[in-house]
């Protein structure tokens, strides 16, 4: 295999985007999760762009790459980096290139950052504050040396296509507008037949009253506490997103609320803490 048959992606043609979170997102929500950081650094997708991401445990950051292509067989300069001789011994590795550094953990591509021409000193300082990971080896990428780590990825790695996070299969929206659209047609059937067979359809209204009683206490709770509804979806149980700039809000809300509602995620973005929520109806 060449570089002809891979459509490699370089660091200048990848978007980055860092997000801190308080925990690891469960793997049903992060295409939702994902998706929300989006909208809220207001970054729109083309229809080729694609994203994959990392998680750093050390520090609990989800690192984001958005790429355009639409080629099937896409691969980003990131992943050339593995070393030939690696020693179990030594869990992280650095590579300083001119423009980026790649950080690898157990020999694989773990994340990587922009390179503004600082000293190694600084970049492995700023590693080692904002990652928790104090780095076991360094390795300088001159211009030379990185043609010849891509000629060896081409030579020793069997090439395998890339798995990106494709957001247009998520579908919460699309449920929710149709639960709306069900949920008007169910309340017109009920009220036609109720003229005529009152208690035959007294179950259906108690559902309807039952489900605008959980909206209605839960926006009670929210104004009580400011707390902001960025969102409300329904696909079997109601999702509920909400956000604040006060973190005490959120446990203040969470503390009074934790028996009527289940937590799918907590994270910050710029001094901002949001909250996902599950209540069942």
């Amino acid at each position: 295999m060449t570089f002809r048959d891979i459509n490699f992606i370089s660091h200048p043609n990848i978007q980055n985007l860092r997000i801190q979170t308080t925990q690891k997102i469960l793997p049903q929500n992060i295409t939702k999760f994902i998706q929300s950081s989006l909208q809220l650094n207001d970054i729109i997708l083309n229809k080729n762009d694609k994203i994959f991401y990392s998680f750093i445990n050390e520090c609990n950051v989800y690192e984001l790459y958005i790429i355009n292509s639409k080629d099937r067989n896409t691969q980003i300069e990131y992943n050339i980096f593995m070393s030939s001789s690696y020693d179990e011994s030594i869990s992280y590795e650095i590579y300083i290139c001119n423009n980026y550094f790649v950080v690898n953990k157990n020999n694989s591509f773990y994340f990587a950052k922009e390179n503004k021409n600082y000293e190694i000193e600084d970049i492995l300082n700023y590693v080692e504050f904002n990652y928790k990971i104090k780095m076991n080896n360094v390795k300088i990428i001159t211009l030379k040396r990185l043609e010849e780590y891509k000629k060896y990825y081409l030579k020793n790695n069997t090439f395998e296509e890339m798995k990106f996070i494709n957001l247009n299969k998520s579908n919460a929206f699309n449920y929710y507008i149709f639960y709306l659209i069900s949920l008007f047609v169910i309340i017109s059937f009920v009220l036609m037949q109720n003229e005529n067979k009152p208690q035959k359809n007294i179950i259906n209204i108690v559902k309807v009253n039952k489900a605008k009683n959980i909206i209605d206490d839960l926006l009670k709770q929210v104004n009580k506490y400011n707390i902001k509804l960025s969102n409300i979806t329904y696909d079997k149980y109601y999702k509920v997103s909400l956000k604040s700039k006060s973190k005490n809000n959120i446990y203040s809300f969470l503390q009074a609320y934790k028996n009527k509602v289940e937590i799918i995620s907590v994270y910050e973005i710029k001094k901002t803490t949001y909250l996902d929520i599950k209540i069942d109806n």
